[in-house]
C-alpha cells in the first residue's frame, strides 16, 4: 500500500481499471454522489480479510468508464468511513484516507489495511457476515470458509485456507 497518495497515483489506478474494464482485487470505486454507498461495508470488510488489503476510491463512477464524479460531501463521507472502520465490524479496521481534488471534484482515497491473521475473519457486526475480495467483487464467506471456531484464526492467502494456532 502507498503511504502517501497523490494525483498521479489516482490517475494510474484509474488507467489500470479502465484497461481491465472493471474494479479489481486491489481497487474498488464507488460514485458516492448521492450519499455514502450502502455497499461500502462489504468492500471494507473484504479488503480487511484479503492479503494486502486494498483501496476504496469514492467519487469515481465505474458505469461512466471510471469517470471522476466527486463525492456528495467530502467531510461527511470521510467521517462516515472513519466511523464504519471503528464501529461497524468485529474489530476496528485501519483506514488511511486522503482527500484529492480532480478538476474541482473531490475524491476520497481510502487505504484499507489487512487485518491481523489471528483476528480474521473480520465480520460486519450487523448480520455477522464476512467478505473477501476476489477479482472485482466482494464475496461472502461461507461458514466453512470462515473456519473460525473457538477463536482460532484462518489464513486467507488466495488458494490457501489453513488454521492458525
Amino acid at each position: 500500500m502507498l503511504n502517501e497518495i497523490d494525483h498521479q497515483a489516482l490517475l494510474r489506478a484509474l488507467d489500470i481499471l479502465r484497461f481491465e474494464g472493471n474494479d479489481n482485487q486491489y481497487y474498488e470505486v464507488k460514485a458516492a454522489t448521492g450519499g455514502f454507498p450502502e455497499t461500502a461495508a462489504a468492500t471494507i470488510c473484504a479488503f480487511a480479510n484479503t492479503p494486502g488489503g486494498g483501496v476504496l476510491i469514492l467519487g469515481v463512477d465505474e458505469n461512466l468508464g471510471f469517470e471522476v464524479v466527486g463525492v456528495y460531501d467530502a467531510k461527511a463521507c470521510q467521517q462516515i468511513l472513519a466511523n464504519y472502520a471503528k464501529n461497524e465490524f468485529s474489530i476496528p479496521i485501519e483506514v488511511s484516507m486522503t482527500l484529492l481534488n480532480v478538476n474541482n471534484k473531490k475524491v476520497v482515497w481510502a487505504e484499507i489495511a489487512e487485518a491481523d491473521k489471528i483476528l480474521k475473519p473480520v465480520k460486519i457486526k450487523k448480520g455477522k457476515q464476512a467478505f473477501i475480495r476476489r477479482y472485482d467483487g466482494d464475496f461472502q464467506l461461507s461458514e466453512q470458509e470462515m473456519g473460525v471456531k473457538n477463536g482460532v484464526g484462518v489464513d486467507y492467502t488466495p488458494g490457501v485456507y489453513r488454521i492458525l494456532d
